[in-house]
């Protein structure tokens, strides 16, 4: 639906209103208002984006933790196991973290 009836400034801020952005054909009237209107719109909308980023962020952090948590687990787990084929003095020095028990 489009009404032209009204005073030029008011249908264009409607219009605007309408979908929000300045590349709009049936704005008629640039007024001042609704440039100020506009980058109003466009710093919410880009902290609004920057909100969904973090809060992206936060959910990843919240997945990927756990998982990395129980990835390092099982390579714990297996390292531990292999560790029966090594001699005594190699698992001695492997429990220690690569330290030589002589030092």
């Amino acid at each position: 639906m489009m009404s032209r009836n009204g005073r030029p400034e008011l249908v264009s801020l409607l219009q605007y209103m309408k979908h929000t952005t300045l590349e709009n054909a049936d704005i008629s009237v640039m007024d001042k208002r609704i440039l100020h209107l506009d980058s109003i719109v466009e710093e919410v909308k880009q902290t609004e984006e920057w909100e969904v980023v973090r809060l992206n962020k936060f959910s990843d952090e919240q997945f990927i933790q756990p998982r990395i948590c129980a990835e390092a687990s099982q390579i714990l787990l297996i390292a531990e196991q292999n560790l029966k084929f090594c001699s005594r003095p190699q698992r001695k020095t492997l429990r220690n973290g690569g330290k030589n028990g002589d030092s």
